[in-house]
This record gives C-alpha cells, structure tokens and sequence, in this order.
C-alpha cells in the first residue's frame, strides 16, 4: 500500500495523462487543456503524504513487534518527513 501510493502519487506529478472516473485520457487536440499545475501538485502532495502516514504505520509495527530483520531507518539528509522522492531517468 505504501509503494502504490507513492507510485501514485509519482504518476499523477510527472505523466502527461489524465485520470477520470471512467479512464485515463491524454489531452491531445488544440481545444483540451491540460490539468494545472497546482491541482496536480495537490494531488501528489496528498497522495505522498498518505503513504508517509502508512509508512509510519508499518515502521511502528515492526518496531513494537521486534522484527528481526527490520533494521530501522536511516534519516539522514531526507525531506523534513523522513523520506526524499528522485526521479528515476
């Protein structure tokens, strides 16, 4: 759940089509507008920080339940919630 929200949120930030209730269209012709901007960076906003909020779910669980091969986070030089997002080229 965790990846598939980042993945997600990746996805709507970054591709050129857009998801609709009834399927993902790419605005091709002169009179389509493509999505703003800012309602894209909301999106992925939202969507990065809901899998930050699970993360934090699954990091507590393996830490309270003493996982043998969690060995724990390195948030070092990460974004103010522990986690940095690159774009794979």
């Amino acid at each position: 759940m965790v990846l598939c929200n980042f993945a997600y949120a990746r996805y709507i930030m970054f591709s050129s089509v857009i998801d609709t209730p009834f399927s993902v269209v790419e605005k091709l012709n002169e009179n389509s507008r493509p999505a703003e901007a800012a309602s894209k960076k909301s999106l992925y906003t939202m969507n990065r920080d809901s899998a930050i909020q699970l993360w934090d779910n699954v990091k507590n669980y393996l830490v309270r339940t003493g996982q043998s091969d969690f060995q724990g986070c390195r948030t070092e030089g990460t974004s103010r919630n522990g986690f940095r997002m690159t774009k794979i080229g």
